[in-house]
């Protein structure tokens, strides 16, 4: 979607002073995630389709969005989790 608006900036949509309407830029038919969707897959998904967010589906409706800043957000926490865990001294050593 960021390239899209970069493309209409490039061709000069910035001098028009009407407002761009999202449609103009949106993606029409997006690919989806359910609930039960990994965050792994979820963030592959993300690289692969370089896509910066993904519409959670259930049963038909949006039931919300997942975002690179929410898997970032999960990401640092596990990581920062595991450093502490694995700082810890462990019993007997």
């Amino acid at each position: 979607m960021h390239r899209k608006l970069l493309r209409l900036l490039a061709r000069g949509a910035h001098h028009n002073p009407s407002p761009i309407p999202v449609r103009d830029i949106m993606k029409t038919d997006p690919t989806t995630v359910t609930p039960q969707t990994s965050t792994l897959e979820a963030m592959q998904i993300m690289r692969e389709q370089e896509v910066g967010c993904l519409p959670v589906v259930e049963d038909g409706r949006l039931a919300g969005i997942i975002t690179q800043g929410d898997l970032i957000d999960v990401t640092t926490h596990l990581l920062q989790k595991f450093l502490r865990d694995d700082s810890e001294p462990v019993a007997g050593d």
